[in-house]
């Protein structure tokens, strides 16, 4: 009576890749890269991955596991990485787990620096003193940068702001934000300032 010989296959699978690694914040326009990886073919072939960028968007599937991308709407997106086998593209991974990216509303305005000064005026004894440009690409009809004054504890002292009307694309703005609040200007330690309203 003859032998038969059974040789059992083994299943040809990918493993889930790494969760994408890269920024967790960004613009709205702003272009930010990510990399995966950690995933393997159980026949030892070469992979590709993709990214699902949370925006109904895909990038297309590369060798590299690497991709870049830009989002066109302020939000929170969860950026995913899938892999395949690059000889039997029917072999897919399931999706990794989600990397949050929070992508923030572009400024119109840009901050090119500032500092804290001494101001001879018993009433306004500290200014801001600093240099904003119009990023917008058009003519911003109002524009402000607001100015934070703390105490040594970073206890906020005082809030006040500086605006500008009619700034035209590209164009350098110098603004005075004095701190105002006469009670308390005596104890400024150090300042920040923010982009405040702009349209």
């Amino acid at each position: 009576m003859g032998l038969v010989s059974c040789q059992t296959q083994v299943p040809h699978t990918v493993s889930t890749p790494d969760t994408p690694s890269g920024p967790s914040t960004g613009q709205v326009g702003e272009i930010l890269s990510f990399t995966t990886g950690g995933a393997s073919c159980s026949q030892g072939h070469p992979l590709e991955y993709r990214f699902d960028w949370g925006d109904g968007t895909y990038s297309s599937w590369s060798s590299t596991p690497t991709a870049s991308h830009s989002w066109t709407a302020a939000g929170t997106y969860q950026v995913k990485a899938q892999a395949r086998c690059s000889l039997d593209r029917s072999v897919v991974s399931s999706w990794s787990s989600g990397k949050s990216v929070t992508i923030a509303a572009a400024s119109k305005l840009q901050i090119l620096n500032w500092q804290l000064l001494p101001y001879d005026n018993p009433f306004m004894p500290w200014v801001i003193r600093g240099y904003a440009k119009n990023v917008s690409g058009k003519t911003l009809r109002y524009a402000e940068v607001r100015g934070q004054f703390y105490d040594a504890n970073n206890v906020l002292l005082c809030t006040w702001l500086d605006n500008v009307t009619d700034l035209a694309p590209d164009i350098v703005w110098e603004f005075n934000i004095y701190c105002i609040c006469t009670d308390v200007c005596n104890r400024v330690h150090h300042a920040t300032v923010t982009v405040g309203f702009c349209w």
